[in-house]
């Protein structure tokens, strides 16, 4: 029986074959993602203009929902560098209230478009 909803994170079909050797694997991997991370993500913070301690929650929150997630096994997410420009730009010019409504119109559309099984478009996107 096919399920109604399709979507099915990674991360249920790697705890199948999940092994303590992958345990120590992972423990290393996410120090080594975390000591470059977190400041980043405070630097991002501060460049647009919120006390650090939002880039650590965004970065820990999102990073938690993004592997959780996922639809691979071995890729990570985090802050990225691109955004600081666009961020900065929309906090300046519409106030932070604005930044975090377009924040989440963003994951709405992202949402839908999964949804719709639009997920091959992202190929023609630059």
């Amino acid at each position: 029986m096919t399920p109604a909803f399709p979507f099915r994170p990674k991360l249920f079909e790697t705890f199948r074959t999940y092994r303590r050797g992958d345990l120590a694997a992972d423990v290393i991997a996410g120090v080594t993602v975390g000591i470059v991370a977190l400041p980043l993500a405070m630097a991002f913070a501060i460049a647009s203009g919120v006390k650090p301690e939002a880039g650590i929650f965004t970065a820990v929150i999102a990073g938690f929902i993004i592997s959780a997630l996922g639809g691979t096994r071995i890729c990570i997410g985090g802050p990225t560098g691109a955004f600081i420009v666009i961020l900065y730009g929309i906090g300046v010019k519409y106030g932070l209230d604005n930044l975090a409504i377009c924040t989440v119109l963003a994951g709405v559309f992202l949402l839908l478009m999964g949804l719709a099984r639009l997920g091959t478009m992202i190929k023609y996107i630059p």
